[in-house]
């Protein structure tokens, strides 16, 4: 199974998988020749030989403040990343701003494989302040975000949304905590 969370700035994308793989100690970072970062993380699980032959794995690199699939190169790369995981038998978790909008290689991916993408719902004023509090971290005297980004970003992954599941993409709309428990059911149960 292949699971891309989406979600605009501040919905909690990357906070939901990190807290994911820490609760999940095990993961195994990967790399490819002539990149310094990984390319993901792989957990090869503990549920007996069949689940072995492939485990899960994380796209992406969570080594920096914004992670997921936003430190890798292209969505051609992301493409061809959780495409190759998938077909060595591996459940396949990613994230990231800029895929968030991407309609093309999801739906290729969705009729190659059994793929979901989940949607965070977040009021546009929990973002701000989720982004705000993130800059604060860094510079405590940040002024605020421009909302303007934010808000259109969130038009833009929802648009993605309808457009993915006009064209039959099975997708899962909920709150940052109803998808949280949502992955440690669907993949934290397999770990």
């Amino acid at each position: 199974m292949i699971i891309n969370i989406r979600g605009t700035s501040g919905t909690g994308k990357t906070h939901m998988v990190r807290a994911f793989m820490a609760d999940h100690p095990g993961w195994v970072p990967q790399f490819i020749e002539g990149r310094k970062r990984p390319v993901g993380y792989l957990h090869p699980g503990d549920h007996g030989p069949e689940w072995l032959q492939g485990g899960v794995f994380v796209a992406g690199n969570y080594e920096c403040v914004c992670g997921g699939t936003d430190t890798l190169p292209s969505w051609g790369f992301i493409h061809d990343v959780v495409r190759d995981r998938a077909l060595q038998r591996q459940h396949v978790l990613f994230e990231g701003l800029l895929w968030s909008h991407e309609t093309k290689r999801t739906i290729m991916l969705s009729k190659d494989f059994q793929m979901q993408v989940w949607g965070i719902h977040l009021p546009i004023e929990e973002c701000l302040d989720s982004i705000n509090a993130r800059r604060r971290q860094k510079n405590p005297d940040a002024a605020d975000v421009n909302p303007a980004s934010t808000i259109s970003g969130a038009r833009q992954t929802k648009a993605a949304l309808l457009k993915l599941e006009a064209n039959g993409v099975r997708v899962v709309h909920g709150t940052r905590n109803e998808l949280a428990d949502l992955l440690e059911h669907t993949l934290g149960a397999l770990l």
